[in-house]
C-alpha cells in the first residue's frame, strides 16, 4: 500500500473563502488607514498653515492681534515657542547653554547598580566608585518646560540664538475660542 493510497485531505471550501475573504478585508482596512493617515497629514499641515501663517499676516495687516465676533467668538494671536535639544547637537547645544548664561538649567544623572549587599556605598562619590572599579553611567538633560522658558526668555530678551542648533521653533499661533 502506498502513502498515496491512504492519504485524504479535506479542505472545507466555505471556510477558506472566508478566510480568504477576512484576510482581504483587513488588507483593505489597512490601506484604508494609511490613506487617511497621509489625509490627516494635509489637513494637519492646512490648519497649520492658516493657525500660524495666514491669519496672523492677516491681522497684523489690520493691526489687531484679537477679535470678538458677533457669536461670541474669540479670535487672537499669540506668540508660540517649541524647544527640543536634537539628539545629534546635544552636546553642541550643551555647550552652547553653559557658554551663554543656561548651565544652570542641565542637570547632572549619575547612576550605578549595585548589588544586595554594597547598600553603604552609594553615599561615596563617583570617582571613589571608579577607582573601586565600578561602572558609573553620567547622563545629562534638560527638563522640557524649563529648557523651553529660558530659551523664550532669550528670544523675547533679544538675544542671538541658534534656533536649529537649540531646536527652537518659534511662530505665531492663532487661538480660535468659541463662546461656551
Amino acid at each position: 500500500m502506498s502513502f498515496r493510497d491512504t492519504a485524504t485531505v479535506n479542505v472545507d471550501m466555505e471556510l477558506t473563502q472566508s478566510m480568504t475573504d477576512a484576510c482581504q478585508k483587513l488588507l483593505e482596512l489597512q490601506n484604508d488607514i494609511e490613506t487617511k493617515k497621509e489625509e490627516l497629514k494635509k489637513v494637519e499641515a492646512d490648519e497649520r498653515n492658516y493657525s500660524e501663517k495666514v491669519i496672523p499676516e492677516l491681522m497684523q495687516q489690520a493691526g489687531v492681534e484679537m477679535l470678538k465676533l458677533s457669536n461670541g467668538v474669540t479670535v487672537e494671536t499669540k506668540p508660540f515657542y517649541s524647544a527640543k535639544i536634537p539628539v545629534a547637537k546635544r552636546e553642541e547645544a550643551f555647550s552652547w547653554m553653559r557658554d551663554n548664561g543656561l548651565g544652570g538649567i542641565i542637570k547632572n544623572i549619575v547612576s550605578m547598580k549595585f548589588g544586595r549587599e554594597q547598600d553603604n556605598m552609594v553615599s561615596s562619590i563617583v570617582e571613589d566608585l571608579k577607582d573601586k572599579g565600578f561602572q558609573v553611567n553620567r547622563e545629562e538633560k534638560v527638563e522640557p518646560q524649563t529648557y523651553k522658558a529660558a530659551l523664550k526668555e532669550k528670544v523675547q530678551n533679544g538675544e542671538n540664538v541658534p534656533m536649529d542648533l537649540l531646536g527652537l521653533y518659534v511662530s505665531t499661533r492663532t487661538t480660535i475660542k468659541r463662546k461656551d
